[in-house]
């Protein structure tokens, strides 16, 4: 549910700390590319933790391959090495120890903060303000807990809109997950079981295969973990969960440069519980099952010099949701589902210094409920867009400008007894950007975007409830319409890197609900409406570099910072109003930690230290400070002879100081947890 604004409260943009900030990321991230010796980016590696090499290749951005030195927007990458680092089983456990804000309230939940929006943990991707994919696809869900790790090779996150590249639901980023597809290697495989604390069992199984024109990559995971115990000691009663995820891609290959594949992903909490606030409101009664899945079929081809090259999709997907109640508070079950059906086009043209791509999406989601679920009975929403993207490299490639246009048409249905509303509406999202590189190492880049949010079906709809209160929709609604400047810059090099953002967003409509009590029904009512104005703005920095490998040492040992710092998050409910804070935002959101790996004795670790502060009590009592630390460490045990594989075992450490911490008041995280694992790799 998009949160309305709070009561006042005083807040100013500290620019002097701003500039200070930025001015000295510039003259450490200078010094320490100044040497000779580092003027090379081949080598550098790629994540979110041990930062981001100029010359990575990424497709979210301008959604082709392209190097991250042409990209004009502040962007991120976790690599595969990171993901198996993390131990993460679903995108909200790998976020959350990646420097940014999370939350949850368990029963299969999860919600990731950036630039001071948030995804709707609760709804489809409608509903938020970031926009998850799937190799860039829909997938359905705002709900981090519910996107499984499996087969995943990399997270491409852009920080900030991306409406002139994928339309609606995008004003705060967009978070990308590229799955493995056609292999580069015959044949390769890995199997991973362990188990841990709260009686957690953990197993995960990946293969890739080609054979002639046949391709195959595959994962898969099971997760299961028994209610928890606080660092207090405490039973959080009916905080269980058990869930597997499947991916699937099965291709092939003709004529060279032309690839058919079947895709399939699938993840299903089979049950999770939803305890109450504090673990005392429904214990060990009311539980949730969760289904998200896609099937498609996708096809791309190039002609055989690469100037043209293309792609069509069309896919399937469903998004359902089962809540069953026990207790007195609510004793209604009930569901809530999607189906989507999606069509993709695309056509590139690439010449010496010019790319332009453009394309089509279409988009049809057919929504239903019964019982106390948070819809309304019926809803569709449909969507066509058309799209243009524009890049072009000039001075020896030192110099890229890229553009963006985006034309979306919309209709939106509620009904609910028979009581039907809907809207139409059209919409058009453009973005520039400039990049500058004068040296091979350092990118200067800035960027303006327009970004949107079409108002759901939940929004427009009819009168629905939950145990938690009345939501009503309001027919009048109009799109969330944003404006995003940025600047900043990229380093890189074979040993370290840098980069630092300045960020400022106006949005006018933007969606949220205002408060007020039904006396009868003694619940809380949340009416969907447009608030006139809303500032954010801030500063995302990162900071890397392999003090070992700088002193010529054989091994990595690297420390890294991320940081974020909203300097502004205000708003006024209409002209004449008093400007008022955005609940839930956190003000600073800081990780760091260090990476020691060897590569001769196969070991690799990680202390990773996440800290969110900032919540003002006042006008955030649902969200707490919180400090977390992780510790984990793989170890190669053995390989078998004929370079026929390895084993391997691994310590993840979760909460390693075993603090009380709540990512949302009431709901606890557990105590200090272990995870021991074995596996096996070829």
């Amino acid at each position: 549910m998009r949160k309305a604004l709070a009561s006042p409260l005083a807040m100013k943009a500290t620019t002097p700390l701003m500039t200070a900030i930025f001015l000295t990321l510039i003259a450490i991230s200078i010094a320490l590319t100044s040497a000779p010796a580092f003027s090379q980016t081949t080598g550098a590696s790629t994540s979110a933790l041990a930062g981001t090499s100029l010359d990575t290749i990424v497709v979210t951005s301008s959604r082709i391959e392209e190097a991250f030195r042409d990209v004009t927007t502040n962007m991120t990458v976790i690599d595969e090495r990171a993901i198996a680092m993390s131990g993460a089983t679903n995108l909200f456990d790998l976020m959350k120890g990646m420097g940014f804000a999370v939350s949850t309230n368990l029963g299969g939940n999860g919600q990731i903060q950036m630039r001071g929006f948030t995804t709707e943990e609760h709804g489809n991707d409608l509903d938020s303000d970031i926009l998850l994919l799937m190799d860039g696809r829909r997938i359905l869900t705002g709900n981090l807990a519910m996107v499984g790790m499996a087969n995943i090779e990399r997270v491409e996150i852009i920080r900030g809109p991306a409406s002139a590249q994928y339309g609606t639901s995008s004003l705060g980023g967009v978070i990308n997950l590229v799955t493995r597809k056609n292999p580069s290697t015959p044949f390769s495989t890995s199997l991973e079981i362990g188990g841990g604390t709260f009686d957690a069992v953990k197993a995960a199984f990946k293969l890739g295969a080609v054979i002639n024109s046949f391709d195959l990559s595959l994962g898969a995971g099971y997760n299961k973990r028994d209610d928890y115990s606080t660092a207090e000691g405490r039973l959080f009663e009916n905080s269980y969960y058990k869930n597997y995820g499947v991916n699937l891609n099965l291709g092939y290959s003709f004529a060279d440069t032309q690839r058919i594949a079947l895709v399939l992903n699938y993840f299903e909490v089979i049950d999770a519980g939803m305890p109450g606030y504090n673990g005392i409101t429904s214990p060990g009664e009311n539980h949730v099952g969760r289904t998200n899945y896609l099937v498609g079929l996708d096809y791309d081809g190039a002609t055989s010099d690469g100037t043209l090259s293309w792609l069509a999709r069309i896919a399937y997907g469903q998004d359902n949701r089962d809540y069953w109640y026990v207790n007195d508070q609510y004793n209604t079950d009930s569901f809530y589902g999607y189906k989507s059906q999606t069509a993709q086009g695309q056509l590139t043209w690439k010449h010496s210094f010019l790319t332009l791509t453009g394309g089509l999406d279409y988009l049809n989601y057919d929504m239903d409920s019964w019982g106390g679920a948070m819809a309304t009975d019926a809803s569709e929403y449909t969507n066509f867009g058309l799209y243009l993207i524009a890049k072009t490299n000039l001075l020896d490639n030192r110099l890229i400008f890229s553009a963006a246009g985006r034309f979306d048409s919309f209709e939106s249905k509620a009904s609910d007894g028979g009581v039907a509303v809907s809207q139409r509406e059209r919409h058009f999202a453009p973005s520039v950007g400039v990049a500058f590189l004068p040296f091979e190492w350092l990118k200067l880049r800035a960027n303006y975007a327009n970004a949107f949010v079409m108002p759901s079906p939940n929004e427009l709809g009819l009168e629905t409830r939950d145990t938690y209160g009345i939501y009503r929709g309001n027919s009048n609604l109009r799109p969330a319409v944003s404006n995003t400047f940025e600047f900043g810059f990229d380093v890189s090099n074979q040993f370290a890197s840098a980069s630092a953002t300045y960020f400022s967003n106006k949005t006018k409509g933007y969606i949220g609900t205002a408060y007020g009590f039904d006396v009868l029904a003694k619940l809380p009512v949340y009416t969907y409406q447009n608030f006139d104005i809303a500032y954010r703005s801030g500063i995302e920095l990162s900071l890397s570099a392999d003090l070992a490998g700088m002193a010529g040492q054989n091994f990595e040992r690297r420390p890294y910072v991320n940081f974020t710092h909203m300097f502004k998050y205000t708003g006024i409910t209409e002209p004449g109003t008093a400007y008022q804070p955005i609940p839930g935002i956190a003000e600073n959101v800081f990780g760091a930690g260090v990476i020691f790996s060897q590569t001769d004795a196969g070991i690799i670790a990680n202390v990773n230290i996440n800290k969110i502060t900032g919540f003002d009590p006042t006008v955030n009592p649902n969200n707490t400070d919180t400090t977390v630390v992780t510790l984990s460490v793989e170890k190669r045990l053995f390989r078998l002879r004929g370079d026929a594989g390895e084993f391997y075992a691994k310590l993840l450490v979760d909460n390693f100081t075993d603090e009380e911490v709540q990512y949302s008041r009431g709901y606890p995280i557990p105590g200090r947890n272990i995870y021991l694992g074995l596996g096996y790799r070829y």
